[in-house]
């Protein structure tokens, strides 16, 4: 026991002796990097220290790390540099990211990918807008992330044969981060695409961590549609790959997958042989949330096989770890709420000139105010130029009502004038038969004189009035059927007043066969082939 006791005394000092070693050799490390910059007066090597010295603090002290990275912003808009300014925002960015702070983070992001567009460059611009697509991945909004995830992948496209070469490694990720998101907007089949164009791009580069990902990835996709054997050969594929590399967590994670597989199709004993496959490198490597999800699906493996004693010990062992992991975030969350709550306060105290800035919100506030009058006076001129708009388009169509009364007025009295022509002609016909040989060639020239002068008369001032008030109606419908005849044509245009088969043989003095037959062929013209399709409803469209 004394033995025990000493071994355990032991360790702790060492332990401790480790830790304090470590950050004197951080500090020393900070010290140096420090004194180097206050120090120097050129603009790239003050840029290029700050940058270090945003590196090496970031992982013990992420509140320097950020005052480093406002140094550097204001150092960078100093010096009017556009590029090393959107560079410092990104580290900023990617501190409050790191912090979950994602407001301020989204906010340098955004900074940062107008001030990469300045520069022009490209390579930064694409990590910015990955960053961003992240964020919002995070937060639920999954069309933003989407939609940032292709405005990267169009920059990847831009880039030069040279860039993007060094930036192969970031083009996989990119297909995998857009494939979640649409996977997670339950969009699967868009998911699917773009996790194998990860995949095939992973295979370029040969990265066997992300290839197994993505093969994961694609078999939780089959499994959740209960595509059992593709799912089953996905995770498989993930194993062989995964397995050449021995990547721990990975491969771990895929023999849970696994095992949920064999879960789903009740062999029980598969499904236990993979957890245990999953434990067996989760254990050793203190891997929690792995560990977690293991001894969840053995609970619920022994369950199935009425083993009760054993699942629940293994559900003890379950709600242990996920406690122990809640604890742990709650921690994390804490110690990152106080990161956060200690930078608000810091960057509270370190606010220089506040007469100067209270000048600038006090010209803010006037420039504001003016450019609220200026709205407001924009806004009346609009609001009384469109009451003119409106009165004026009331008028017109006001005219436009009153012309079609008037047309359709004119179209029903030369209705009549011809129904009057036609009672005459068939009474000289009549009498034809009962004159003289010399009187009947009067009376045949008298009929053919009234039969063409009555149709001429007639469309001769039904188009002149037509035109009138629907001027652009046989440009439009010429635009739309080239092939039109002029007969056809004219259809159309009674048919735009809305007149009747009947209506339409009495001004055409044709029968209403005729009619009806011409607008069956007037139909197939226009290419109306669907039964429940009104022809009216069409040719008053135009």
């Amino acid at each position: 026991m004394c033995t025990q006791k000493l071994s355990f005394y032991f360790l702790a000092s060492i332990l401790i002796f480790y830790s304090q070693w470590v950050d004197a050799s951080n500090s020393r490390r900070e010290d140096s990097l420090v004194y180097k910059l206050n120090n120097i007066t050129e603009k790239e090597k003050s840029f290029t220290l700050l940058s270090e010295l945003i590196e090496h603090t970031r992982t013990y002290d992420p509140k320097k790390a950020i005052i480093f990275a406002t140094q550097g912003e204001i150092l960078a808009k100093n010096k009017k540099d556009n590029n090393w300014l959107a560079k410092f925002q990104l580290e900023h960015g990617n501190l409050y990211y790191v912090l979950s702070t994602y407001d301020k983070a989204i906010a340098k992001y955004f900074e940062a990918s107008d001030n990469f567009k300045k520069s022009k460059n490209n390579t930064n611009l694409i990590q910015c807008y990955n960053n961003i697509a992240m964020i919002y991945d995070r937060i639920g909004e999954f069309n933003n992330a989407i939609d940032n995830y292709q405005h990267a992948i169009y920059q990847f496209h831009v880039l030069s044969d040279k860039d993007k070469k060094k930036l192969n490694h970031f083009k996989p990720k990119l297909y995998n981060n857009i494939a979640s998101a649409y996977n997670k907007s339950n969009e699967s089949i868009k998911a699917k695409e773009y996790y194998n164009k990860a995949l095939e791009e992973a295979y370029v580069i040969k990265d066997n961590s992300i290839i197994g990902s993505i093969y994961n990835n694609l078999g939780i996709i089959e499994l959740n549609e209960n595509n059992f054997i593709k799912a089953k050969d996905y995770f498989m594929a993930a194993i062989e790959v995964r397995g050449k590399d021995t990547i721990s967590e990975s491969l771990s994670a895929t023999y849970n997958y696994l095992a949920n597989y064999y879960i789903l199709i009740n062999h029980f004993d598969s499904a236990e042989w993979a957890t245990h496959k999953s434990l067996s490198i989760s254990e050793p490597q203190k891997l929690q949330e792995l560990q977690k999800a293991s001894h969840y699906s053995l609970f619920n493996i022994y369950n199935a096989k009425h083993m009760y004693k054993e699942a629940l010990a293994e559900h003890i062992t379950y709600k242990q770890l996920s406690d122990s992991i809640i604890n742990t975030q709650k921690l994390a969350r804490i110690s990152q709420l106080k990161v956060a709550h200690e930078l608000e306060q810091i960057e509270e105290s370190n606010k220089v000139d506040k007469t100067r800035i209270r000048y600038r919100y006090t010209i803010l506030i006037i420039l504001l105010t003016a450019l609220l009058l200026i709205s407001i006076l924009i806004v009346r001129l609009t609001k009384a130029k469109q009451k003119i708009l409106n009165e004026k388009y009331n008028k017109l169509e006001q005219d436009v009502e009153s012309k079609n009364r008037e047309l359709t007025t004119n179209v029903m009295l030369l209705i009549q004038k011809n129904q009057v022509i036609s009672d005459v002609l068939k009474d000289l016909k009549a009498l034809k038969g009962d004159t003289r040989k010399n009187n009947k060639v009067t009376i045949e020239s008298i009929v053919l004189n009234l039969q063409s002068h009555s149709n001429k008369e007639i469309w001769t001032e039904f188009e002149l009035r037509f035109m009138q008030v629907h001027s652009n109606f046989y440009k439009n419908l010429l635009n739309a059927h080239p092939d039109i005849t002029p007969t056809e044509k004219r259809l159309c245009a009674l048919l735009k007043l809305n007149m009747t088969s009947k209506e339409i043989a009495s001004i055409t003095n044709q029968s209403l066969r005729s009619v009806e037959v011409a607008r069956s062929r007037l139909r197939k013209r226009l290419g109306i082939t669907r039964q429940d399709e009104s022809l009216v409803k069409y040719v008053e469209s135009f």
